[in-house]
């Protein structure tokens, strides 16, 4: 039997048992999104003053703290999806 057999056979044996095949964890991109976020909200809180002056100026600046929250939101939710995935916490399909 050849190699690619085998990791067939592994794989469908492995869908029969109830088990999904091996997936590799996003271990590197947890750690992207986690450093990303730490940068952020340490940023965010060492420059307040500037943070705040800037986001109430008025005008366009408005879009500012909503622009902010959508990233944060993105940034943080990534990095909690991701962090799930490599502990082996997924949804149910």
């Amino acid at each position: 039997m050849t190699t690619s057999q085998n990791n067939k056979d592994s794989l469908v044996k492995g869908a029969r048992n109830g088990h999904s095949p091996e997936k590799k964890k996003p271990i590197m991109s947890m750690v992207l999104f986690g450093c990303i976020s730490l940068t952020a909200y340490f940023y965010l809180m060492t420059h307040q003053d500037w943070v705040t002056e800037t986001f109430t100026r008025g005008g366009w600046y408005a879009a500012f703290p909503i622009l902010a929250a959508f990233f944060f939101s993105f940034v943080h939710g990534a990095f909690a999806s991701k962090l799930l995935s490599v502990f082996g916490i997924e949804a149910k399909k």
